[in-house]
């Protein structure tokens, strides 16, 4: 069983996630949002990971996860859902892959930063 994965993004992880990385900062992966506020401190990668598409299946679930973790080993820190994506899939999809890398200790929770959204 699942369970809600406690926090949220904040300047100092996002820092942090990119200094992981540095080919990609100097390459201008990483940015800093400046125009919207609330959001300007955070380091977003220039690429995010999406879950809409694909068949509510055990297979297609097992090919999200992993593509989440790979995503997030090599430089990706944001990631895109919501509750009707694949019928609430994807978001559990994302919260496998984000538990089980926190555990591994190769990521934390406020490196990350997880849209989501509810209804149509």
């Amino acid at each position: 069983m699942l369970t809600m994965i406690e926090g949220f993004a904040t300047a100092e992880g996002t820092r942090r996630f990119t200094e992981r990385f540095p080919v990609l900062t100097t390459a201008g992966h990483f940015r800093q949002p400046k125009q919207i506020p609330g959001f300007s401190e955070l380091r977003v990668s220039s690429l995010g990971m999406g879950t809409y598409l694909g068949e509510p299946t055990d297979a297609v679930d097992q090919l999200y996860v992993q593509s989440a973790k790979t995503a997030l080993q090599l430089g990706i820190n944001v990631l895109d859902t919501a509750i009707n994506y694949r019928h609430q899939r994807s978001e559990r999809n994302l919260a496998v892959a984000l538990e089980d890398l926190i555990a591994a200790g190769e990521i934390h929770r406020d490196e990350i930063i997880v849209c989501t959204k509810s209804g149509y």
